[in-house]
């Protein structure tokens, strides 16, 4: 059986890294969007370092335009770092 010094050890080393940026958004996206646009949206960042929020019909896309686009990217900034993400766009995929 392994000793517990070195299975230790390995939860440990793996405390200081930095998180997944996908992972951190997917666990608090209620948080960053809000109980209503998180109900009707879904997230993720590309590799471009782009947010993208999809949502399923155009006049959801329409509003999270209009109103939140930029509290969104704000929030997702203040979570995630702005390194982490650059720009965010908002699509429909029915």
């Amino acid at each position: 059986m392994e000793e517990f010094k070195n299975v230790l050890g390995r939860v440990m080393a793996g405390i200081g890294e930095p998180a997944n940026p996908q992972l951190q958004l997917a666990q608090n996206w209620e948080k960053i969007a809000g109980e209503k646009i998180a109900k009707i949206s879904r997230a993720f960042v590309s590799k471009k370092k782009i947010l993208y929020v999809e949502v399923q019909d155009g006049g959801h896309a329409f509003e999270l335009r209009q109103k939140y686009q930029t509290s969104l990217l704000k929030r997702a900034q203040a979570l995630l770092g702005e390194d982490a993400i650059i720009d965010i766009r908002i699509i429909v995929q029915p």
